[in-house]
């Protein structure tokens, strides 16, 4: 995976409240044409004029809109916006199956060169016979890669520790503690994909592929760092996932993300899947 490089999180604040500052002293600035036209014209004796008729004030008042702008009914976005999340997990090794003593076993069959056995687990090593993960039958998993994701909790530090049963050559079984590296895997409706994991003791939410360009500035590589109507900042694993509730919720059709591009804090749009 490639080492993703943020810029330190003062500076991105920095950038987003002179953006914010930048926007409030623009509007202040902006003159108020009608007010200046009122003020240049004399008062006019205003004209008497007949009562309006019933049925044009009960459609003037229908005419108008009942909601922020942008705004569109719920029901016209695909209420679920989250084609697709799942967690999954960077395993310190790989796995093969052999028949041992008529039994089918999971072994370890290399250890990964990028591997830290003083973080993933000491006791790993080329060879040793794998039983279970947090007392469940790995060969009822299927694969070591499939109990660890059925058995594992997430820690806020963004790994998963679980308990696995070994043997090596004495065949005497004994329990390491095994600790692998997670990432949530989120893929939107608009065919937006996001990866979720920590860096550098924070959780980074980075777009890996943009399937639908037209529905979104966002491009691969990017940092989601908030989403802007909500507020919201994307530094949780289910972050996204809850902004993209909330924008349904609300009727919401396009956002907008501040994001970090090119080491570089940017805004991009997208639009919401609609409901077909």
């Amino acid at each position: 995976t490639a080492a993703v490089v943020l810029p330190p999180l003062g500076a991105i604040e920095e950038t987003l409240a002179t953006e914010e500052t930048a926007a409030v002293e623009e509007a202040a600035a902006t003159p108020d044409t009608a007010a200046d036209t009122a003020a240049a014209d004399p008062v006019a004796e205003p004209e008497p004029q007949s009562e309006p008729a019933a049925d044009t004030a009960v459609a003037t008042a229908e005419a108008a809109p009942d909601g922020a702008a942008g705004s569109v009914d719920p029901a016209t976005l695909l209420p679920n916006q989250i084609a697709f999340a799942a967690w999954d997990v960077a395993m310190p090794f790989l796995e093969e199956n052999r028949i041992i003593a008529g039994e089918r076993v999971a072994i370890v069959s290399r250890i990964l060169p990028s591997t830290d056995l003083a973080q993933a687990g000491s006791w790993l090593a080329p060879g040793l016979l794998l039983y279970s993960v947090n007392g469940a039958d790995i060969q009822q998993s299927g694969s070591v890669t499939t109990a660890v994701l059925n058995a594992m909790e997430v820690d806020p530090d963004g790994r998963a520790r679980v308990i696995v049963e070994y043997a090596g050559a004495s065949l005497d079984r004994q329990t390491g503690l095994l600790t692998v590296e997670a990432q949530r895997l989120v893929s939107l409706a608009n065919g937006v994909r996001v990866t979720v994991r920590v860096v550098d003791e924070a959780w980074v939410a980075e777009v890996t592929a943009v399937i639908n360009p037209s529905q979104t500035q966002l491009r691969q590589g990017d940092i989601l760092y908030r989403e802007k109507s909500t507020g919201t900042p994307i530094d949780t694993p289910d972050a996204l996932e809850t902004v993209m509730a909330a924008l349904v919720a609300a009727g919401t059709a396009s956002t907008e993300f501040s994001i970090i591009r090119d080491n570089k804090v940017e805004s991009a749009t997208m639009q919401l899947a609609a409901s077909k």
